[in-house]
Order: C-alpha cells, then sequence, then structure tokens
C-alpha cells in the first residue's frame, strides 16, 4: 500500500499540473490565434467596405448613365476588381452587357450602394 500510495502522490503533484498546464496553455494559445484572425478578417472587411465607398462610388456619378469610357473606366479601376467577386451575378451581367447603353437613372451606382451594404452586414 506504501508503493501505490507514494505512486499516486508523485502522479498528482509532479506529473498531472505540468501536463494539465501545458494543456491549458496549448488551448489558450489556439483560442488566441483563433480570435485574432477574426479581428484581422473583420478589419480587413471594414477596410474593403471603406475603399469601395471611398475610391468607386466617386467614379460613378449620380445619374449620368452608366456608358462607353465611365464604365471602363470603373471597371478597370483596383476598387472594382476586390469588389467584383462578391457581386451578384445578375449585378456584374447588368454592367457587362456593351449593347445596353442605360442613360439617366441612378444605375449602377444605386446597385452598387446597395451590395456594398448588404456585403457590409454580412
Amino acid at each position: 500500500m506504501a508503493i501505490e500510495s507514494s505512486f499516486l502522490d508523485i502522479l498528482t503533484r509532479y506529473v498531472l499540473p505540468p501536463v494539465l498546464g501545458g494543456g491549458a496553455g496549448f488551448f489558450t494559445v489556439y483560442a488566441n490565434w483563433g480570435i485574432e484572425k477574426r479581428r484581422q478578417r473583420l478589419a480587413q472587411r471594414k477596410e474593403h467596405i471603406a475603399s469601395w465607398r471611398k475610391e468607386l462610388l466617386p467614379l460613378v456619378p449620380p445619374n449620368t448613365g452608366w456608358h462607353g469610357e465611365l464604365a471602363s473606366q470603373a471597371m478597370a479601376s483596383p476598387a472594382f476588381a476586390s469588389l467584383e467577386p462578391h457581386l451578384s451575378p445578375e449585378l456584374l451581367t447588368k454592367m457587362r452587357d456593351e449593347h445596353t447603353v442605360r442613360i439617366g437613372g441612378d444605375f449602377p451606382r444605386r446597385d452598387l450602394i446597395t451590395e456594398i451594404g448588404r456585403l457590409e452586414k454580412r
């Protein structure tokens, strides 16, 4: 019995605390890494949304239509390139349709503002 009690005593005093502490330390580091990764992703998303509003929307002035040079200039911008993968296929099709000239109205400015707002909420 003395051997069993000393074995359990050694196990509980010298073996379990470092093993449990190491496991808890590993879990804490992993959890903090996940939280930081999520924060960075959120900050990057906010940065993209701000750049779309600041750089892309001035390229599409209200009530000027969507045609020729204006459309090609806006679609060639780096801000549009970063927004393009997030846009709905229907809006992309409308914007790329070269045979349709849309004069007046608020296309595609209103649609872009709606899409950016949708992405911001998500």
